[in-house]
């Protein structure tokens, strides 16, 4: 029984000299890697560009001797295998020491120490070999201490594996009795970011208590500044530490502290300052995702309260400021909740205004009565009463607006008419001083004035009537007149004559040669024609016609006993004889060979109406102009001339595709969109001209010797048409003695 209590006094005495012993001792976390070849002091170099080859197997012998080394001393050894997938060459394949530490520290962030061996040929002439080890801190990236063993040299060309194996468990001793006496203190600052007072308060006394290698001084302590920083205070504090402990193993302590207070954060420890940053991750006050859209949306919804409480009672002082009623209740039952806090304010002037509605629509309907009865005055009396009392009321503002309505329509009533009148006074005026044209126009600008107008009915007729009276007491009686475009020598003998007569001028004619009514002369003073009368004549008959010895109504041709002869189509025609024209048909005068001949070719338009004969002008292509002036001395007059023989008003077109005028009958400007059709010429008793009022054609004005042409006016020859730049002239036809 004594010999046991002996055993168990001398096992407790052992017991306590083992802890005497490694009472300053620390067991390590540590990796241990291979080089390959020792790297300058600057740890960020990178390996040689070609391929590492794989280690020698001695490497292997190294690694389990230093691990049973520091296994031995309670170290613990952390296998590579846990960063990379293979540790077969050196560095276990990273580029550079620097690249090492940073992918040991992220894979394996409770690692205190990272031990780097290598074996490479020695410098000194007494050693072949050397075996070294390096100490590094993986947060600091420090190299606490650098280890180096000789393998005397013995003639071999590499030492051998029991010498190999025998300096491994050298150095790994000397690891571990350096890893115990690892005692130097070191010092930095911690500082905390976003913790509660509460949550830093128990740091210092864990650290404390945990170990007696640390020494932590409070600097400052102070609230960070936020929305809620009154009432979640939240700290932002610095340490001043004293520790014989690496950064690396001061660092997982303060990380198992924030691990059993269940706190997510995040550290940096800065080389160059020597500063610890601790950040929280995440606000334990700040709200959750869905509680912090309710709030959001809670707080909204109380603001868009206030600011429509707000423009509420703006309204509500804005209409009683000018007395508008109706918007006034209108807006207060828009408000008559109880959330918005205004019937105590203005709920006690509900009846007031309720009773200015009332009285405002009494005068209103007064005011009705009224103007109905055709009292304006009194009625707008009532309106100005029911107004100042309210402000909106719609009935009395309709017949306001009515009545102003009513007095403008008559002010601008009275100012057409005066216009009118105006216009009128200067027609009359224009008449007197023989300005037909001048005065036409002025009397329908009077026209137009009041063309609108219901009330201006008499005044209407009344224009209307001048203008009929004008237009009666200048016209004159045209039957033919001569068309000439200005720039262009080509004229046109238009004729509503039934009769042409186309001949030689009679030399020793003394009466002067006037067309007229009954018939006109086309003139062509070619030697092979015979006279005016004598050659041939183009006349227009009716199938009616009682005397007349045609069957069908047209144009007809007809000999008049020509010396030479008249050929239609290559055929002559007898004497007294008529022959129908048709659209295509030639006439030759004075011979049957076109190089002799005049050569007429005739164009008749649809309606049969109108008949367009113009000389060929083959002649004087073919012919020698010194034959051609001794035979025909006006033939250039000649082949500039042609005549419009019509029964039926004219319309003047201007051809958009070739640039120039022509003249139509109204039935044949159908499907012809190239044509834009100017003005009307009607001729006989009341020859007259008059705008083609269709808004398609309408281009541009027209102006008739200067004037604008606005209706019908007389034809007063000679005239002069301009429109878009272009002008044409009207002169009286007629053709007189030759000296």
């Amino acid at each position: 029984m004594n010999s046991f209590s002996f055993v168990r006094k001398v096992y407790f005495v052992v017991a306590l000299l083992f802890c005497c012993v490694h009472a300053n001792a620390k067991n390590w976390q540590v990796m241990l890697i291979p080089s390959a070849q020792t790297l300058p002091e600057n740890t960020g170099t990178p390996l040689n560009k070609t391929p590492v080859e794989p280690l020698a197997p001695s490497y292997s012998i190294m690694r389990t001797e230093l691990e049973a080394a520091l296994l031995k001393d309670l170290n613990r050894v952390i296998s590579p295998s846990r960063v990379f997938e293979s540790c077969e060459r050196s560095l276990c394949g990273a580029d550079s020491k620097k690249a090492l530490v940073q992918a040991v520290q992220t894979g394996v962030p409770e690692l205190e120490l990272l031990i780097v061996f290598a074996l490479s040929e020695g410098t000194d002439h007494d050693s072949s070999f050397i075996m070294s080890a390096e100490l590094i801190d993986p947060l600091s990236f420090q190299i606490l201490h650098s280890l180096q063993i000789p393998i005397l040299s013995s003639g071999q060309t590499k030492p051998s594996q029991a010498a190999i194996k025998s300096i491994s468990a050298d150095l790994g001793s000397l690891i571990a009795r350096t890893l115990k006496q690892k005692n130097r203190e070191q010092q930095f600052k911690l500082t905390l970011e976003g913790f509660t007072l509460d949550e830093i308060a128990p740091l210092s006394t864990y650290v404390l208590t945990r170990t007696q290698n640390v020494d932590m001084r409070l600097i400052r302590s102070q609230k960070k500044d936020g929305l809620l920083s009154n009432m979640f205070p939240i700290m932002q504090t610095q340490f001043s530490v004293a520790t014989r402990m690496t950064p690396a193993q001061f660092n997982l302590l303060i990380m198992e502290y924030f691990s059993q207070q269940d706190i997510d954060v995040v550290s940096e420890y800065q080389r160059d300052t020597a500063i610890f940053s601790l950040a929280r991750i995440g606000n334990p006050y700040l709200p959750s995702f869905v509680s912090s859209i309710v709030l959001f949306l809670v707080l909204i919804l109380i603001l868009a309260m206030l600011v429509k409480r707000q423009m509420y009672h703006y309204r509500l002082a804005s209409f009683a400021d000018r007395k508008s009623v109706d918007q006034w209740l209108e807006t207060y039952n828009s408000v008559s909740s109880p959330w918005y806090f205004l019937q105590r304010k203005w709920g006690k002037q509900l009846g007031y205004w309720q009773r200015l509605q009332r009285e405002s629509n009494d005068l209103s309907k007064q005011a009705k009565i009224f103007y109905e009865a055709g009292d304006v005055t009194t009625a707008k009396l009532f309106i100005s009463k029911s107004l100042n009392l309210n402000n909106d009321d719609k009935q009395a503002r309709k017949l306001l607006s009515k009545i102003e309505e009513h007095a403008q329509s008559k002010m601008d009533l009275n100012e057409k008419e005066q216009a009118a009148r105006n216009k009128v006074a200067k027609a009359v005026n224009n008449y007197r001083a023989n300005k037909p044209l001048k005065a036409l126009r002025q009397a329908y600008q009077a026209l137009a004035e009041i063309a609108d107008e219901k009330q201006l009915k008499r005044q209407h007729k009344a224009v209307k009537r001048l203008i009929k009276k004008l237009n009666y007491e200048c016209s004159q009686h045209q039957s033919s007149l001569f068309f000439t475009g200005m720039g262009n020598s080509e004229t046109v003998l238009i004729t509503r004559s039934p009769r042409l007569q186309i001949g030689r001028y009679a030399n020793n004619t003394s009466e002067l040669m006037v067309i007229g009514e009954d018939k006109s002369i086309f003139e062509l003073n070619h030697k092979a024609l015979s006279r005016l009368g004598k050659q041939c004549v183009v006349f227009y008959q009716h199938s009616d016609h009682e005397h007349s010895a045609c069957e069908n109504s047209g144009f007809f041709i007809q000999d008049e006993g020509s010396t030479n002869g008249t050929f239609l189509n290559s055929k002559a025609l007898e004497d007294e004889c008529a022959r129908p024209l048709n659209n295509g048909d030639t006439i030759l005068l004075g011979d049957s060979s076109e190089l002799k001949a005049v050569k007429l070719t005739c164009h008749i338009q649809a309606s049969h109406q109108n008949l367009h004969l113009r000389v060929d002008t083959l002649m004087q292509q073919t012919v020698d102009l010194a034959d051609l002036v001794k035979i025909w001395p006006d033939y250039i007059k000649a082949m500039q001339s042609s005549v419009l023989m019509t029964q039926t008003p004219l319309l003047l077109c201007f051809d958009s595709n070739e640039q120039k005028f022509t003249w139509l009958s109204e039935d044949s400007l159908q499907s012809r969109t190239h044509l834009h059709a100017l003005l009307l010429l009607s001729l006989g008793e009341s020859a007259s001209i008059s705008p083609v009022l269709q808004e398609a054609n309408s281009d541009a004005n027209i102006e008739v010797n200067g004037e604008l042409l606005l209706g019908k006016v007389p034809l007063i020859l000679p005239c002069e048409i301009k429109w878009q730049e272009r002008r044409v002239r009207l002169e009286h036809a007629s053709y007189r003695k030759r000296v």
